[in-house]
């Protein structure tokens, strides 16, 4: 799974960064040598809890440790306070909820539509600036959704 993967490469980061041995940082992070192990590897599935207590031995959020070190910085770019609903789909949406919750987002502000359309219509019914950020995969189906919905030339023409 991708969070364990972003959880290890943000692992290997911070003790890279600390310059301490496998030991050193286990000790650190409150937890054996072996499940720092498997952490590494990316292998070792984390309970919330135990993202919660590394994310906090490290000074991290946990939407921080989860996204890992690429995505750490590029997700709290934007303030929360600024976003009063957030809507989201596709493949990972899930995953994204998730770390809107670990950032302190308010559950009840997040809405998960797998269907495009009927995103497309929950998120304009509130008549606020609606801001799309699809990934590249989610684009032209999402793409092609907004077109027909409201008249605009598919991605192509």
């Amino acid at each position: 799974m991708q969070i364990e993967k972003n959880i290890a490469a943000m692992l290997q980061s911070k003790m890279k960064e600390t310059g301490k041995t496998k030991l050193e940082f286990s000790k650190e992070l409150g937890i054996p040598r072996s499940t720092l192990q498997g952490y590494l590897k990316g292998d070792k599935c984390l309970r919330s809890d135990s993202i919660e207590e590394i994310a906090k031995r490290l000074d991290l959020s946990p939407a921080q440790l989860i996204s890992g070190p690429v995505y750490a910085e590029e997700f709290v770019l934007f303030s929360m306070d600024a976003l009063q609903e957030v809507y989201l789909s596709g493949t990972r949406a899930e995953d994204m909820a998730l770390r809107f919750l670990y950032a302190g987002f308010p559950k009840e502000k997040l809405h998960v539509q797998k269907d495009y359309g009927k995103l497309m219509e929950e998120a304009t019914a509130h008549k606020l600036p609606v801001f799309v950020m699809p990934t590249y995969t989610a684009m032209l189906a999402l793409r092609g959704t907004i077109s027909k919905t409201y008249g605009y030339k598919q991605f192509w023409e």
